[in-house]
């Protein structure tokens, strides 16, 4: 019996021994993945710290890229017509006011597809207001009102000043 007492209590003592260990390993695992956590949340930090300044520089050279683009149309557009100001400016209004194709445009409008990538590329805002608003606007040149209007009826039959349907009956 006291032999099997002997080997209960040394069993007991691996047994607690073991488990000690284990317990052991198992704070030394979470300590260590606990550093492994910090170190990579820093990490994370700075790659968005530089991230963040990378993004601060290119909107900081964005304005001067444009202007500087814009200095070079310029400087082309002057350079190979008599033109001392830029037909975008003439179109600006249009532009920012109302929504059309730009592809149409070009085509009914009479105006070169420059003109709206100059305006892209300056940061005028495309419109909002519907294309069928642009006759009676005042702002708009009359020669210009008359593309539109022209362009709005595209499908249609103008008879006797009236607009009609293009259609056999």
């Amino acid at each position: 019996m006291a032999v099997k007492k002997a080997v209960e209590e040394k069993v007991a003592e691996k047994k607690t021994a073991t488990k000690k260990a284990a317990e052991k390993a198992v704070e030394t695992v979470e300590k260590k993945v606990a550093e492994k956590k910090t170190a990579a949340k820093k990490a994370a930090e700075k790659a968005v710290e530089a991230v963040e300044a990378v993004e601060k520089k290119v909107v900081e050279k964005k304005p001067a890229a444009r202007k500087t683009a814009a200095k070079k149309a310029a400087e082309y557009n002057f350079a190979t017509s008599d033109i001392q100001y830029f037909d975008e400016d003439y179109y600006r209004y249009f532009y920012n006011t109302y929504a059309f194709d730009k592809k149409e445009g070009s085509k009914w409008f009479g105006v070169s597809s420059r003109v709206w990538n100059y305006l892209d590329m300056i940061g005028v805002k495309r419109g909002e207001k519907p294309l069928e608003e642009a006759p009676e606007d005042s702002n708009l040149d009359l020669g210009f009102r008359l593309k539109i209007e022209n362009y709005l009826n595209r499908n249609r039959l103008l008879l006797d000043g009236e607009w009609g349907d293009n259609k056999r009956e």
